[in-house]
């Protein structure tokens, strides 16, 4: 079975700067990167709602790499959404995602 899968680019604030992360709105809706501690409040909650979608419909979140403008929100994305990462502990990846 296919199912139809958008994926919407969200935008949190830094400074005089955006940080993009992305919205995969699928079955199982997930987020891509999570930018910095402000960026799921601050960002991707507004731009989901915008969305008609809620951050609490996330299923997944997602890490491509290790810098903090991509993981630093993990943290508070977790608290919102009860959902946890897929991956190894950090310690055994020698500090890569």
């Amino acid at each position: 079975m296919t199912h139809d899968v958008e994926i919407h680019p969200l935008v949190s604030p830094w400074g005089r700067f955006g940080l993009y992360n992305f919205f995969i709105d699928a079955p199982e809706p997930a987020i891509v990167d999570t930018g910095i501690a402000s960026s799921p409040a601050e960002g991707m909650a507004p731009a989901l709602k915008a969305l008609d979608r809620d951050i609490a419909d996330v299923r997944w979140i997602l890490l491509t790499h290790g810098h903090i403008d991509h993981l630093g929100g993990a943290h508070a994305l977790w608290e919102l959404t009860g959902r946890r990462l897929p991956g190894r502990p950090l310690a055994q990846g020698r500090g890569r995602c």
